[in-house]
């Protein structure tokens, strides 16, 4: 069967995005996912494909759609943009104010362990002279 014998009942790829207004790539696309049923048959070109009118109208999705008008002043915007900021930064200024803590923290640590093996190397620097080390002697001052 060639084209001119499905007419009426068939359409081609090109027809089909004419009546839903959009490109035949989309009518391909929804064709290979499944989405529009069509057939491969003979045509003028080779094997083509076509899609049954009945298919092609079932397979639209109705949507519908209420206009909404809001209007909102730019004070409304931006209460809500700073209301949206805070949530979302509080969080995070929290987490900050932890890990500083625990920075604060760590550096006193660290100058206790610096000043303890300052100490320590003071110490070391007088050597002890052996007869102490022996007797254990404390060293008169």
């Amino acid at each position: 069967m060639t084209e001119e014998e499905y007419e009426g009942k068939y359409l081609t790829i090109g027809q089909a995005a004419e009546i839903m207004k959009c490109n035949k790539q989309t009518i391909r696309r929804h064709i290979k996912k499944g989405k529009l049923p069509a057939e491969k048959l003979n045509g003028p070109y080779g094997e083509m494909y076509y899609i049954r009118e009945d298919d092609l109208y079932s397979s639209r999705e109705v949507v519908d759609a209420l206009p909404v008008e809001r209007h909102m002043d730019k004070e409304e915007i931006k209460e809500l943009m700073w209301e949206v900021t805070q949530e979302v930064t509080k969080p995070l200024y929290e987490e900050i104010s932890l890990l500083h803590e625990e920075v604060t923290s760590l550096k006193n640590h660290l100058d206790q362990q610096k000043q303890l093996t300052e100490e320590y190397k003071d110490r070391r620097a007088t050597p002890t002279p052996w007869w102490r080390k022996i007797f254990k002697q404390k060293e008169v001052q």
